[in-house]
């Protein structure tokens, strides 16, 4: 009788073995810096230069939506930008922009916070953001318009 205990117990415990080999992969989180999470984002996001910021300002169709802070948005921004900072976007973001196919231009000091951004407004539904790249700093140095 003893070995049949024994055993069953063996089996049992080889089983609960085989049982966490598949599980604990299964819950093990990814850990990025936020270096790979920047990049991560934009891989599902769309990305434009500024050279194609401007056409989309120009065209007049476009908002432009700059997620910097508030001390940032007071030295300048972009004309008739629209301003909501990245670390409240979640929250004020629907007040500001109600309908989720508005066509947003997203940008922040170099691009970075607008990639997050972005990625963030994709996944509450927003079906027209794009990041610029090079953010408020290129379109600066490249003589685009202030205010």
């Amino acid at each position: 009788m003893k070995r049949k205990n024994g055993f069953t117990k063996m089996v049992m415990a080889i089983a609960m073995i085989i049982c966490l080999a598949f599980i604990l992969p299964a819950q093990a989180k990814k850990v990025m810096s936020a270096k790979d999470f920047i990049a991560e984002c934009k891989q599902q996001i769309k990305e434009i230069n500024v050279e194609n910021a401007r056409i989309m300002f120009d065209s007049g169709e476009w908002t432009f939506l700059d997620c910097r802070t508030n001390k940032e948005f007071k030295r300048g921004s972009v004309p008739n930008a629209a301003h909501v900072q990245r670390g409240v976007l979640e929250f004020k973001i629907e007040k500001k922009f109600p309908d989720k196919s508005a066509k947003i231009v997203v940008f922040c000091k170099s691009g970075s916070r607008s990639t997050l951004s972005v990625c963030t407004l994709t996944k509450m539904g927003y079906t027209n953001v794009v990041s610029m790249s090079g953010g408020w700093k290129k379109w600066v140095s490249d003589g685009h318009p202030v205010s």
